[in-house]
């Protein structure tokens, strides 16, 4: 007998183009918002006709409109599949994830227990035994996969998308996750499939259909790169995949993105000190986190898998550790713990109002120079490929002071959209920059203006 080894995984990641219909598992025909699989793990619209749609063409080398030897395309229509693209005629789909995470099966009951006099509820036997028993049980699928991997540009864009949704989009080579104003629920805009490869060629393979994500998380610290955290929900999983054919007639893609990872040495972390202020002080910084939830119900209409995904509202917390003063740190502990105190103070009155600060974290290809304690402009964009800015728009929620062997101080906040009227954003809660390596919009995302 062979021995499994789980360092032999490998994972791959590849998400559609929605709305899709959720009660949609047609295998013929042409509709293109079909689930990528039937209940059974069949994919769906696999043949030669509609191809480009469907379970059988996730993790394909090629998409967008030429069928087995198509290229890519600027536009990526419903139910299409999306890569990550290294260049105009490259496509991958490998992700990173580390430790071997496995998925979840997952059952949900929908119905609870009747009391019906019996000490001990009682569920329904065989077809034509058991008549009198009480079918009191229905449940319905929810597989679950946590996974987490090191952050570079290709894979957090693809990933982060699945939880942004709506606030996914590129201007060209500049790609962009953002916090959205939005007032409801909606149908997912991206789903993704999340294939674990077990072995070369037999069909044991497991992978999470159709899913959409709970949860996103960032973190690093001195000894440890930008990490993605991520919580998945999906309509199905299927363990019976041969991930040698389950891309069309070919074997997933499970290349990895050779690109840089980021450190918090290559950042450079500016903290605004006040409301209204235009200029940003440099500051160095020892840990970071951010985590993001989403709230997602599922439907299920007496089937056994969901016959509606809805996405809701977003909560965002985190907090960044800074030295409390010293190595030119611009926002001394005093500094920091008075502007805690005028939280929600406006001059001497007590106010409702309160004023957010920014804390943007900007990896930059080439170092851009900038001094411990400098100002700079809030406004630096992304200039190169493979630069990376994350920025907050943050209420203060705590002040600590700890450490070691040196005094450090760490902030806890809370990210909040910045309205200018109930429906006008001026500045996203959380909003992550990057420039691909391609020039063209090639990720599938929405076409928007990129602003900070």
């Amino acid at each position: 007998m062979a021995i499994h080894s789980l360092w032999d995984d490998q994972y791959a990641i590849s998400i559609r183009r929605g709305p899709l219909d959720w009660s949609d598992q047609s295998t013929t025909g042409s509709a293109t918002d079909a689930v990528s699989h039937t209940d059974a793990g069949v994919p769906t619209q696999n043949t030669s006709s509609n191809a480009e749609y469907g379970g059988d063409w996730h993790f394909k080398a090629a998409r967008g409109g030429g069928g087995a030897s198509g290229t890519l395309t600027a536009a990526v229509a419903k139910g299409q599949t999306i890569g990550m693209p290294t260049s105009n005629a490259a496509v991958i789909f490998g992700i990173p994830f580390t430790g071997n995470p496995d998925f979840g099966a997952g059952v949900e009951i929908i119905e609870a227990p009747l009391a019906d006099g019996m000490t001990v509820g009682r569920v329904q036997g065989a077809a034509g035994s058991g008549a009198d028993a009480s079918n009191i049980f229905r449940g319905g699928i929810t597989p679950t996969f946590s996974g987490e991997f090191l952050v570079n540009s290709q894979a957090l864009m693809q990933a982060g998308a699945i939880f942004f949704q709506e606030g996914a989009g590129e201007n060209a080579a500049h790609k962009q996750l953002k916090t959205v104003a939005t007032t409801s629920s909606s149908d997912p805009l991206y789903v993704g499939s999340i294939l674990r490869k077990m072995s070369a060629s037999a069909a044991d393979s497991r992978l999470l259909s159709d899913c959409v994500a709970s949860s996103f998380s960032l973190s690093a610290d001195r000894s440890t790169p930008l990490t993605c955290s991520m919580d998945f929900t999906g309509r199905l999983l299927a363990t019976n995949i041969n991930a040698s054919t389950c891309a069309d007639t070919g074997a997933a893609d499970f290349t990895l993105d050779g690109g840089r990872n980021y450190t918090l040495q290559d950042c450079k972390v500016l903290i605004s000190q006040g409301p209204g202020s235009t200029d940003l002080k440099h500051v160095p910084v020892d840990a970071f986190s951010l985590s993001g939830s989403a709230e997602t119900g599922y439907t299920f209409y007496n089937q056994p898998t969901p016959q509606s995904v809805l996405t809701g509202p977003q909560s965002w917390e985190g907090s960044i550790t800074i030295p409390y003063s010293g190595r030119g740190t611009a926002l001394t502990g005093d500094v920091v713990q008075k502007l805690l105190a005028q939280i929600g103070a406006s001059s001497s009155t007590p106010s409702g109002t309160t004023d957010p600060i920014q804390i943007h974290l900007l990896w930059a290809a080439a170092a851009p120079g900038i001094a411990d304690g400098s100002t700079v402009s809030a406004s630096t964009a992304v200039a190169a490929a493979r630069d990376l800015h994350i920025r907050l728009n943050c209420v203060l929620t705590d002040v600590s002071v700890g450490g070691d062997s040196e005094a450090t101080q760490t902030l806890s906040f809370r990210c909040l959209n910045h309205m200018a009227t109930n429906t006008t954003l001026t500045t996203a809660a959380v909003s992550i920059d990057t420039k691909n390596d391609a020039a063209a919009n090639l990720f599938g995302f929405a076409s928007q203006a990129v602003a900070y």
